[in-house]
């Protein structure tokens, strides 16, 4: 299993997955207007304008820095698109092997992990990811997002940022509808507004 925030792209002209080294991929999918406000405290933007610029921004990559962990990929620079040119990137490639796309808002539910091992089992035949009640409880608990949060204390998160309080924050659902500002709402709507209703978020 290999997790990537990466698009499915080209880097210094080399394809970033293959068939060849992808049996499948499970895209894990958030609402824009929740994810306004994870990017405003994991990249410290004062204001919900520089957020929505950040998830707009077409241009730019995600600095990775080199680790000794020898099951670590080396990139200096990870293409990271806008939000609708990310996701549209892994529809796209969905004829180079099957994709299960599913939205985080649903991971709250154990029918998701259930779908996800049958979909793991299908395309891997890997007996560790077939399909028990129990099996499915067990993956549903641990990812409870208490249990994330409480891991992360114990042992630490790599990707958190060293002026955080961690980098897992509320993993709610539907927060944003409460203090996100209107015209910021209405922008967002408007650019992503086809991808928002493929994902059933309008």
């Amino acid at each position: 299993l290999f997790k990537t925030h990466g698009a499915p792209c080209r880097i210094e002209n080399n394809p970033f997955l293959t068939k060849e080294t992808s049996r499948c991929a499970i895209c894990i999918i958030r609402d824009p207007r929740q994810v306004l406000f994870s990017l405003m405290k994991h990249y410290y933007f004062k204001t919900q304008e520089d957020s929505m610029n950040f998830l707009f921004e077409n241009n730019r990559s995600l600095n990775v820095a080199n680790s000794n962990k020898s099951n670590s990929v080396k990139f200096s620079h990870l293409p990271m698109p806008s939000w609708d040119i990310y996701y549209l990137s892994w529809l796209a490639i969905q004829k180079m092997f099957p994709i299960h796309f599913i939205r985080y808002e649903d991971m709250f539910e154990i029918n998701s992990f259930k779908k996800i091992l049958t979909f793991l089992f299908e395309h891997t035949k890997d007996a560790r990811f077939q399909l028990s009640e129990n099996k499915a409880k067990k993956v549903f608990e641990r990812s409870k997002f208490d249990n994330l949060k409480s891991l992360e204390k114990q042992n630490g998160f790599n990707e958190a940022k060293e002026k955080t309080n961690g980098f897992f924050n509320e993993g709610k659902v539907d927060t944003w509808k409460n203090k996100i500002e209107p015209e910021i709402q209405r922008k967002i709507e408007k650019k992503f507004e086809k991808l928002m209703k493929l994902f059933k978020y309008l």
